[in-house]
């Protein structure tokens, strides 16, 4: 852990949510090696002279609270120089951010000598240009989103400080660990080009799928209310900027902006966005220098993959692009609407990028691991998305975190994380095991039973038939076998005892005798009924619950789509399931699969692929166009293609 000289600041005791705090201090600078440590508890934009620097906190925990460390040295001159720090404390829960008092923290230093520090001599004021204490939310998943008024900005970068006081201390008793990954690089801003104006609005294309930062110039006749708008498509026309489910949740992917007379120049540090279209809506003529993003990118560099044929060559690069994509300080399931780290979605993410990326996936891969296994509950589950506060929960997801560390220790060599998570995940197993009736596991009452995007998968099995959630299922029973093999395994490499051994053959056969029925030759999800899908066939396989020749049998009806098919979220567990079976035999028909299935998303324009094959219609017009889940056929290219 690291001690800071500086003390954690903010704007006053109150710890108000949605509210945007400007620090400032100089400090004298000797033309020597200088660094800067810095953390937020939302997140921070940082200016040394007036030039900015760098942006976004590493999402965390207060008891794993990150601190960024940069060299700084460039932006210096000798003599008097000054520190400023736009922050945003966020304060509002979402699936990427865990609620915690307001601050910030900065230490800047000369040769290892503090020249600077956050104190109570650190001059402060609330933001004026930013819309304080609005909570206008983008989406549950997302959190915050942001309004601006360009009349009310001014100078304060360069010390022109009106309404500036005395920052006050904030008691915040964190743990600091640096930063576990590299920062994101900002590339050249891609400018959007207008394909469109009716009216009063206009709508401008990317080309494609980005992730960045907001960035625009414009020329405005008058004060007026712009609204910007972004998403991934315009099937309606325009972007959908607003979205009413069933469920009355909002998603408001709207960006109010109060322009001033003449120029307009606006970047936004903070609000990282996914889109290929970005939409304007004003009340005067506005004339256009450039509306676009500032990519924001992982630096880590794709492996050169030779594809002759090339539609496996636009599906594979589409793929690794939509990983690119789906990277940020943690992993994204989909960075336009969610942004968020989930187990499965990680899972699928970390396999691909174990092929398709350099060595330095495995820092960042690891930090994600690292990452979940700081989630604390009491009920021995990992919550939905990390880092949150969220109580919702995926029971089956926390089974797939194991696999997932030991996929992560075996592609790696490194054995260090198994030591760390091992508590983490012998957690899991233990309420996982102490869930079971008669020695088979039962789905969760009042949990989100979800196994995957189908029908009788995606909310519990037994809630469709108007049941209680507290019996065996053949989803879970399956999964808990894979993630006790895991745990097993797990503990040999790194030689730990196996507090579980013995228990994955037991259930084995337990779910053997309750959902394999011989006569169709397939794996039921429930005891007293027939019910088949894809993806539990393709897990009897994948777990070993069923013998050779049984998997000979059903690989045959998976080959088939007999039952209630898979998404492409499972679809691993689909192919690795024929290819164990057969490879020889199924090898062509699951390329053949990926190919029909991914040229369909080509050829309705797809520059990322999707989070399921409905596309944008799905889920109530919220389905996302870019997901990291979906970029699994990285791994069968790799593994299984033969040219």
């Amino acid at each position: 852990m690291m001690k800071f000289s500086g003390q954690w600041i903010w704007l006053d005791p109150a710890n108000n949510a949605d509210e945007y705090g400007e620090f400032y201090q100089e400090f004298d600078y000797n033309g020597g090696y200088a660094t800067v440590k810095i953390s937020a508890s939302g997140d921070y934009a940082l200016y040394l002279n007036g030039q900015f620097v760098e942006c976004n906190q590493y999402g965390d925990y207060e008891y794993y609270k990150i601190y960024d460390e940069l060299e700084i040295s460039k932006y210096l001159k000798k003599g008097k120089n000054s520190i400023a720090v736009l922050a945003w404390h966020f304060g509002v829960l979402s699936s990427r951010y865990y609620p915690t008092t307001a601050g910030i923290l900065f230490d800047i230093q000369e040769n290892g000598k503090t020249v600077a520090c956050s104190s109570e001599n650190t001059l402060c004021r609330m933001s004026r240009a930013y819309i304080n204490h609005v909570k206008r939310i983008t989406s549950s998943q997302l959190g915050l989103s942001f309004q601006y008024d360009a009349t009310k900005e001014d100078d304060w970068l360069t010390g022109r400080l009106d309404g500036f006081q005395n920052a006050v201390v904030q008691n915040k008793n964190c743990a600091l660990f640096p930063r576990p990954i590299q920062k994101h690089v900002l590339l050249e801003r891609v400018n959007g080009t207008v394909i469109k104006k009716e009216g009063n609005k206009i709508l401008l294309d990317l080309g494609k799928e980005y992730v960045g930062l907001l960035s625009f110039s414009l020329q405005s006749k008058k004060e007026q209310q712009l609204t910007f708008s972004y998403g991934e498509h315009i099937e309606d026309g325009w972007v959908r900027d607003v979205i009413v489910t069933s469920y009355k949740l909002k998603n408001d992917f709207q960006i109010p902006y109060r322009a001033k007379a003449g120029k307009n120049t606006y970047v936004n540090y903070f609000y990282r966005l996914a889109c290929r279209y970005i939409q304007i809506e004003f009340e005067d003529e506005i004339e256009i220098a450039y509306v676009g993003l500032i990519p924001q990118k992982y630096p880590i560099q794709p492996k050169d993959f030779p594809l002759k044929n090339p539609l496996d060559k636009q599906i594979y690069d589409t793929c690794v692009r939509t990983l690119e994509l789906c990277m940020m300080e943690h992993y994204a399931d989909g960075p336009w609407r969610e942004q968020a780290l989930y187990v499965l979605d990680s899972k699928n993410q970390m396999l691909a990028g174990y092929h398709a990326f350099e060595n330095g996936i495995f820092e960042y891969v690891r930090a994600n691991l690292l990452l979940i296994t700081k989630d604390c509950r009491s009920d021995g589950q990992i919550s939905i998305t990390c880092p949150t506060k969220k109580e919702s929960v995926i029971p089956s997801f926390s089974l797939h975190y194991i696999p997932a560390i030991l996929e992560y220790t075996e592609y790696s060599g490194d054995k260090t994380l198994a030591f760390e998570s091992f508590g983490k995940c012998k957690d899991v197993l233990t309420t996982f095991l102490n869930n079971r009736k008669d020695g088979l596991v039962c789905e969760f009452e009042h949990l989100w039973n979800f196994y995957e995007w189908s029908y009788l998968s995606s909310g519990g099995l037994f809630t469709y038939f108007g049941e209680k959630a507290d019996q065996p299922d053949g989803y879970v029973n399956a999964l808990t076998v894979i993630a006790l093999d895991c745990f097993d395994k797990l503990c040999s490499l790194v030689a730990l005892k196996n507090p579980f051994a013995g228990v994955a053959e037991e259930i084995k056969q337990l779910s053997y005798n309750a959902f394999f029925r011989k006569q169709q030759g397939m794996y039921s999800l429930a005891k007293q009924r027939d019910v088949f899908s894809v993806y539990g066939n393709a897990l009897a396989v994948y777990s070993g619950i069923v013998t050779d020749a049984e998997a000979e049998t059903l690989c045959e009806h998976i080959a088939n789509n007999d039952g209630y098919e898979c998404s492409l979220a499972t679809r691993f567990f689909k192919y690795e399931a024929l290819l164990k079976t057969n490879e020889e035999k199924y090898r062509n028909l699951v390329f053949e699969e990926i190919r029909k299935d991914y040229k369909t998303m080509l050829d309705k324009g797809a520059t990322s692929f999707w989070e399921i094959l409905a596309g944008a219609d799905a889920f109530e017009k919220t389905g996302s166009l870019c997901h990291g889940w979906s970029a699994i056929p990285i791994y069968f290219y790799h593994k299984y293609f033969k040219a």
